[in-house]
């Protein structure tokens, strides 16, 4: 099925004939716009501002991704579909695709470095699947009577008040909640909004995959044979001008006019205010810029000569007290990559230290980490390597979430084109899959469509699957398993 079909080739407005399209920014979105253009005859510059292509992609000369890292749900993903039209190689790795991992090969482990047992996991699982539960009839609830939007941390306050948990099982709720929200939508509970975090979210087929050769590997072969002048910082925009005047943006390097303009700008430098537009943008996009919000992401990545860990478990959990300083899950780049590297994430405020840290701090704080991890002593690492995207001016954070106060419609918002001549994509446009690489690439196509008025440029979209559906599934499946297995024959 195609998207929007009858929004996107409704074409209000727009010119019947585009020669020259300007391209802001070289991520995902940029470079999936202008390759489609390109294809269909259309003179297309693409303005980078980095010294390097890819955006919120970076993949190391070592091969290591300290951006994107994952195609989630492998099947059915344009990305997917991507790597295999321009033959990329990509790794599966399982999982259940909703963000969460893959609980049957997950090793969790305590602050002793030992491991949990099945039962024991289950229980931890078991746990904050009960409270992710009562969470969703309290939404249910807040939706029927028209209440106010809350952070998920005064909802999860109201559900935790009334219940006599024991010291094991508030653990598990805190691990569980800090891997949801701070590690996986990149904001801390007390900014991730209650009401519309996940609305209208979908998820592919269930798995993920990683290629062999990191991220760059699709961006470069995407950018082949593309215009893409690096090293040009955006200052001004402007999209209206007197009769017959193009749009035109300029840089520090020079000023480029077309007869559009794609803007791939993250939503952090939006947030910023750092790039003019002349008109200013009107009132509802910049609200939307504004309730929105731009979540962190940091790794520290470990190299060493040679694994000192099981070499075969692809991520250990550390489920110990102390979360909210310590990362949930640790990935091991040796059963993917054959690399002897360990990758340290954490999202939200703690990111925003992490990556704030000098060296010491870094290497002090993964020390203790593996440390609990596994138990004992960690070698030194001959290398790390710690990202920076909150702190990096032309991304200034990892990826958009829906904060308190904000709801989906602001995606929506600031999708919407400007008149007939400025168009907007990115990750934090994207209604379907805001946060993902694949949400990204698909916004791209999705103003190529929209300035063509031809909605063939989408991608198809197989095995999409609500998210909060999904999840609520997965969570009565494992219920219903633990039920059915303490029944007697005879029940």
């Amino acid at each position: 099925m195609r998207q929007s079909v009858a929004l996107l080739v409704s074409g209000e407005g727009i010119p019947d004939e585009t020669r020259r399209v300007i391209v802001v920014g070289a991520g995902l979105a940029g470079l999936g716009a202008a390759r489609a253009l390109r294809d269909r005859g259309i003179d297309v510059v693409v303005l980078e501002a980095r010294d390097r292509i890819g955006g919120r992609v970076h993949t190391t000369p070592a091969g290591v991704d300290l951006g994107a890292h994952w195609i989630h749900g492998s099947e059915g993903n344009p990305l997917t579909n991507l790597a295999r039209q321009l033959g990329v190689p990509t790794v599966f790795v399982g999982g259940d695709s909703s963000y969460s991992g893959g609980w049957d090969q997950m090793v969790l482990r305590d602050a002793s470095g030992g491991v949990l047992s099945n039962d024991a996991k289950l229980r931890s699982i078991l746990a904050a699947d009960e409270v992710r539960d009562a969470l969703e009839t309290l939404r249910r609830r807040f939706a029927r009577d028209g209440a106010d939007d809350v952070s998920v941390h005064e909802a999860l306050e109201q559900v935790l008040e009334s219940r006599d948990l024991s010291a094991d099982a508030r653990r598990a709720i805190a691990w569980h909640m800090a891997l949801w929200t701070r590690d996986d939508c990149g904001a801390d509970d007390r900014e991730l909004s209650f009401l519309w975090w996940d609305d209208g979210y979908q998820v592919y087929g269930y798995g993920d995959s990683v290629f062999m050769d990191g991220y760059g590997a699709l961006v470069q072969s995407l950018a082949q044979g593309l215009d893409i002048r690096r090293g040009h910082v955006v200052r001004r925009i402007v999209y209206e001008g007197p009769p017959g005047v193009p749009p035109y943006v300029e840089t520090d390097q020079g000023t480029f006019d077309a007869d559009a303009v794609i803007v791939t700008l993250p939503l952090g430098v939006l947030k910023a205010d750092v790039v003019e537009f002349d008109p200013p943008l009107p009132r509802a996009k910049r609200d939307a810029i504004a309730r929105l919000g731009m979540g962190a992401l940091a790794k520290v990545v470990l190299h060493y000569d040679a694994p000192f860990w099981p070499k075969d478990q692809y991520v250990f959990g550390l489920h110990a007290d102390g979360v909210a300083s310590r990362p949930t899950v640790v990935v091991n780049l040796w059963k993917t990559h054959r690399r002897p590297s360990l990758v340290l994430m954490v999202g939200g405020s703690l990111a925003r230290c992490v990556e704030r840290w000098n060296d010491e701090q870094v290497r002090e704080w993964s020390r203790a980490t593996l440390r609990e991890l596994f138990g004992a002593e960690p070698p030194e690492p001959v290398r790390v390597e710690t990202t920076n995207w909150s702190c990096d001016q032309f991304a200034r954070g990892a990826y958009s979430f829906v904060g308190v106060g904000a709801t989906p419609a602001d995606i929506d918002a600031l999708a919407e084109p400007v008149g007939s001549r400025i168009f907007f994509a990115g990750e934090a446009t994207y209604r379907h899959h805001w946060a993902g690489a694949h949400g990204a690439y698909a916004s791209g196509l999705r103003e190529v469509a929209r300035l063509t008025r031809d909605p063939t440029i989408l991608p198809a979209r197989a095995f999409t699957e609500n998210r909060r559906w999904r999840d609520m599934m997965l969570r009565a499946t494992r219920l219903f398993n633990v039920l059915s297995s303490a029944l007697s024959q005879q029940e």
